[in-house]
């Protein structure tokens, strides 16, 4: 998601009204500090197979050169952030999170308690009010103030869906 809005700025295209980062990897020269060795037994992504992602994402780049975390962020929308407590890239998400709103991003960041990598993806297998869960209720609230910002409704949207419908 970074990496695509700092290529749509640097184009010229317009950004997004903002942004969802889920567990995102935004250094790819780190998988050995802090939270990628201590929580190597709880998160499921393997430092070794990580580092062979990072260099094939990179290709003839060096990995700071194409880590998503070192973009230019000036006038980046507001971005909402989920991050594991127990995953192996919590550190450098925590880290990213208070750069970015220390450049002007309005951060919207969330440290899910005893949870990994993509936690939102595991929502499927767990009760309504557990993490993977909630973080989809924030991805929902986030998405309500981006728009309730932009002047839009949502009613208005839900009004056009059942207007086409009776013109069928």
């Amino acid at each position: 998601m970074l990496a695509v809005m700092s290529a749509a700025k640097a184009a010229g295209l317009p950004l997004p009204s903002g942004g969802v980062l889920w567990s995102p990897w935004v250094d790819l020269t780190d998988s050995c500090s802090g939270s990628w060795t201590t929580s190597q037994r709880t998160d499921f992504l393997p430092r070794d197979l990580a580092a062979k992602f990072a260099l094939g994402y990179a290709g003839t780049n060096t990995l700071a050169t194409v880590s998503p975390g070192n973009v230019d962020l000036a006038g980046f929308p507001p971005l909402l952030i989920e991050v594991g407590e127990c995953e192996c890239l919590h550190d450098q998400v925590v880290k990213f999170a208070h750069r970015a709103n220390a450049l002007g991003v309005s951060i919207d960041l969330h440290v899910a308690t005893g949870m990994v990598h993509v936690f939102p993806l595991l929502a499927a297998f767990t009760a309504a009010d557990a993490e993977p869960n909630m973080a989809f209720k924030r991805f929902g609230r986030f998405v309500d103030t981006l728009i309730e910002a932009s002047g839009e409704s949502t009613k208005r949207f839900k009004g056009d869906i059942a207007n086409e419908a009776k013109s069928k």
